[in-house]
């Protein structure tokens, strides 16, 4: 039981999408729905193969951008103020979240490989900004994506955490292994729609050595840290 970590963690560091939130809400179906429409309209592309391309970047990049960056130097805010052109109406003010927060000691941060403008209106939808330190995004990560060990490395150091002190939550697993690396403690937040894309979110013989704890409930985590 993670009871003790209460003790021990100075420093929670939790991802965004589909984590900070419940996969639920439909937010990150609405991203995902749009990203093949723009490589569509960006190269001309049926849907099939601007999906092929999107899976092929994320898998090999750690994010659809990384990959259209890297490889076709698009402008990642031409990318993000497309893909990002949803609605946000389904996340509401989240009390049992906001109350978890305010009990947890010490400092709280988004570690994510989406742009600042979508992790602020997240956070402001749910009614959580305020309890948060930072926000550690793709643009402060130099577009170098979660799970390259790289923005770890500068997180921890723009934020002066010290790992050892530090839990680092994610419902992607492979995002975990460079945290744990570091002497963070890993948290994989299982959810229902990983059923689909295991090879990509689940764990795996390899992967399973540096996740600490599994859930599929990060609020009752939390309150189960605070009992």
């Amino acid at each position: 039981m993670p009871q003790h970590l209460r003790n021990k963690i100075q420093n929670w560091v939790f991802d965004l999408d589909n984590t900070i939130y419940p996969a639920a809400s439909g937010i990150q179906h609405q991203v995902d729905e749009r990203m093949p429409h723009y490589i569509m309209r960006q190269f001309g592309l049926d849907y099939d193969a601007a999906r092929e391309i999107q899976k092929d970047f994320y898998y090999r990049y750690g994010t659809t951008l990384s990959g259209l960056v890297q490889e076709h130097k698009i402008d990642p805010w031409h990318y993000w103020d497309y893909i990002f052109d949803i609605d946000y109406a389904a996340l509401k003010h989240d009390l049992a979240l906001r109350e978890v927060l305010a009990l947890l000691p010490g400092r709280k941060f988004i570690f994510t490989n989406s742009p600042h403008t979508h992790a602020q209106k997240v956070l402001a939808n749910l009614g959580i900004a305020e309890f948060f330190s930072g926000v550690f995004d793709l643009t402060a990560a130099e577009l170098i994506s979660k799970p390259d060990p790289a923005p770890y490395a500068k997180m921890l150091a723009q934020f002066a955490i010290d790992p050892k002190t530090a839990l680092f939550m994610d419902d992607v697993a492979r995002n975990l292994v460079p945290a744990h690396k570091l002497g963070m403690t890993t948290v994989y937040l299982e959810r229902p729609t990983h059923a689909t894309d295991d090879a990509i979110h689940g764990v795996d013989a390899e992967i399973s050595a540096y996740v600490d704890y599994q859930t599929d409930d990060m609020l009752g985590f939390l309150q189960n840290i605070l009992a």
